[in-house]
């Protein structure tokens, strides 16, 4: 009853972080010049323009098994079109960047939060301490470099144009293959291998531990 308790309270956050997650992409793409994100409404707080199915399910999983520590997951991804940028390549890096940037913001907002109510409202306290560790955990799993997270768009634009073109292509042919690899990898602990030592020192940094 406890671990369902927690759910409770664990699921709206993520599902509201990762809708600024997702704005912040469709913000930065419009404010650019590309007018896609607006095309498909996606320019919008409204959580559920965001929601992706099988990042939903992986979001769910992992709040469910408190044990894993880092809670993965992911929204529909925002349509992008860079040629519309002024500069195409910075462009995308810049809107791939603005997701997990946007939640670093949000857990340093509610870290000073916490730190302003810390020892006098400890129902807050909880709720800003859900909030922080959401959107520092969404914030380093989504830089992973792995399809569709946004690590793989600023990868993808790093590398030489051949390599870029057969990613995509690779990618565009095997749709399911990369959202299966990180479930397999969320379930034999992987993530909390890479990202537990970055993790915690954010957590530390904002007043968690």
């Amino acid at each position: 009853m406890e671990s369902l308790g927690m759910a409770l309270l664990y699921i709206p956050v993520v599902i509201l972080s990762l809708a600024v997650h997702e704005f912040a992409h469709a913000w930065l793409a419009d404010s650019l010049g590309d007018p896609t994100p607006s095309q498909y409404g996606r320019v919008t707080l409204n959580p559920l323009a965001h929601l992706d199915p099988i990042g939903t399910l992986v979001i769910i999983f992992s709040i469910l098994n408190p044990g894993m520590g880092i809670i993965p997951g992911w929204g529909k991804p925002v349509p992008v079109n860079p040629n519309y940028m002024r500069n195409s390549r910075w462009g995308d890096i810049l809107v791939s960047a603005g997701g997990p940037i946007s939640n670093l913001l949000l857990a340093a907002l509610f870290a000073v939060g916490l730190h302003l109510v810390r020892g006098s409202l400890d129902s807050a306290a909880a709720i800003f301490t859900i909030f922080i560790v959401v959107n520092i955990s969404l914030a380093l799993f989504n830089l992973i470099p792995i399809p569709p997270l946004d690590g793989s768009h600023v990868l993808k634009q790093l590398l030489p144009l051949q390599a870029h073109y057969s990613l995509v292509d690779f990618e565009r042919r095997n749709p399911f293959l990369f959202p299966i690899l990180l479930i397999v990898l969320l379930n034999i602990g992987a993530f909390n291998l890479i990202l537990g030592p970055p993790f915690q020192f954010l957590l530390s940094l904002a007043g968690v531990l």
